[in-house]
């Protein structure tokens, strides 16, 4: 039982990381468009701190940069969900009827791992994202998450 409640809270975190990362891919465009006529318009916001003196060239290498990792981590997600899926059938389902347990270990490690892969990608399309709006928002974003992974990753193995 505890086997299936860890598998089905790494099967909602993985959704809502799928979710959240093809729901920003789909907003994307119209951010794009917005910062780029804001930049031009807008006499507060013509400094070269806030990127506003830039090509369209940048800005469509700012989006690409972001979308490709948005569809990553959305890839990553979806086929995580799907061996975690599979591994959620075998134990629940097949009890060792049809499967060995080293294919399920396997089909759960590979689910996490891509479901973490998946995370982590779209934490880092986090500043890739700012970086549309300027340099600086872009830098405070990648130390915010430089900080925050920091705390999730190495803050436990202190205690």
């Amino acid at each position: 039982m505890l086997a299936v409640q860890s598998l089905r809270n790494g099967q909602m975190a993985t959704i809502l990381c799928g979710t959240v990362a093809i729901m920003i891919n789909v907003a994307l465009p119209a951010l794009t468009n917005n910062t780029y006529t804001t930049g031009r318009h807008l006499s507060l916001m013509r400094s070269p701190l806030f990127g506003s003196h830039q090509s369209g060239g940048i800005t469509v290498l700012k989006y690409g940069s972001a979308s490709v990792c948005l569809l990553a981590s959305f890839l990553c997600s979806s086929m995580g969900l799907g061996f975690l899926m599979d591994a959620n059938f075998l134990l629940v389902n097949a009890a060792g009827k049809w499967a060995a347990a080293d294919h399920t270990e396997r089909l759960v490690e590979r689910g996490f791992k891509l479901g973490i892969l998946g995370n982590r990608v779209l934490c880092i399309s986090l500043p890739l994202l700012a970086w549309l709006l300027g340099p600086v928002a872009m830098a405070v974003s990648t130390l915010a998450l430089v900080w925050i992974l920091y705390c999730l990753d190495f803050r436990s193995q202190m205690r």
